[in-house]
């Protein structure tokens, strides 16, 4: 006589969302345009973090090139300086290899930078004397967030008198150049284009 005895009991797995949250940047925090942004995130999941597929969306520019799959911790960063003036959404979007998804937002603006160059005025220094009809030397530093220091154009013009010279920009955005006034009082303006 054999006799048996079994239990048959049902298991089931089951696979949750991965997990994503934004470390940096702060919500609602500013960016000049042309300003690298760095975003940091961690994702995690059931599985290796490795395996997980990793999009970062702008509600702007749309999805922004990332090549780097999470470290093994789970870490992830994007590190841009293309994106558009505005106030942009980024999603951090996480997929595992079931196709569900994670994801976690912050909200970032990107401020438009002015087109226009700054000048400082080097020499000469307001009240400063010089020798009539002697060459003087007149020196400013330029920079522009959109243009080469190089490439910028300074006009000196002086009033009473009008146009002194163009100065010679390096590209550390140092330009000079000469030129003989007669004797008197001047207002003197420096003008970057």
């Amino acid at each position: 006589l054999l006799l048996s005895c079994a239990q048959v009991k049902s298991i089931g797995t089951s696979n949750r969302a991965p997990d994503a949250s934004f470390v940096q940047p702060l919500e609602d925090e500013a960016f000049d345009e042309g300003t690298v942004v760095e975003f940091i995130g961690v994702v995690g999941d059931d599985g290796p973090v490795e395996d997980l597929e990793v999009n970062w969306v702008s509600s702007i520019d749309g999805i922004l090139p990332d090549f780097d799959p999470p470290d093994a911790n789970g870490n992830v960063e994007l590190s841009t300086a293309s994106l558009s003036e505005g106030v942009h959404v980024i999603n951090l979007q996480v997929i595992d290899r079931y196709a569900l998804q994670g994801e976690d937002t912050v909200t970032i603006e990107i401020l438009d930078v002015p087109e226009i160059p700054s000048i400082e005025i080097l020499h000469p220094f307001s009240g400063e004397v010089g020798l009539e009809n002697t060459p003087f030397v007149f020196m400013a530093e330029v920079s522009d967030r959109q243009e080469a220091a190089e490439n910028l154009r300074v006009e000196l013009v002086a009033d009473p008198g009008g146009f002194i010279c163009f100065l010679s920009i390096d590209g550390s955005g140092i330009g000079q150049c000469s030129g003989t006034l007669p004797l008197g009082s001047y207002t003197l303006t420096f003008t970057a284009e």
